[in-house]
């Protein structure tokens, strides 16, 4: 399994993406909660090493622009330009803590 380290431009702000470059089934956008990261989502990368997983650094966690506001709607509005900004194609969110209340 690769993972893939980037820089994506959405919402104004950049934010730090570890994707893996699997090729089957929808993509799956990983939403971490606080006070994690990205590597929160690596154990289910490394079990899932054939789907195409995307797992930002959300605003403000080392790695993305810490930017405020950080009310609800913007971040809300910072996946919705993240899905567009990695061109997914309704990708299935899975999310915990913080991000599953932004997921949600």
């Amino acid at each position: 399994m690769t993972i893939e380290h980037r820089t994506v431009e959405a919402n104004g702000i950049s934010f730090h993406v570890a994707a893996t470059t699997g090729r089957t089934g929808p993509p799956i956008l990983c939403l971490h909660g606080f006070p994690e990261g990205w590597m929160s989502f690596r154990p289910v990368m490394e079990r899932l090493p054939d789907r195409p997983i995307h797992a930002p650094d959300l605003r403000g966690y080392p790695g993305s622009t810490a930017a405020e506001p950080y009310d609800v709607f913007t971040l809300t509005d910072d996946v919705h330009a993240l899905i567009g900004a990695l061109g997914l194609d309704r990708p299935v969110l899975v999310a915990h803590d913080w991000g599953g209340a932004i997921g949600w």
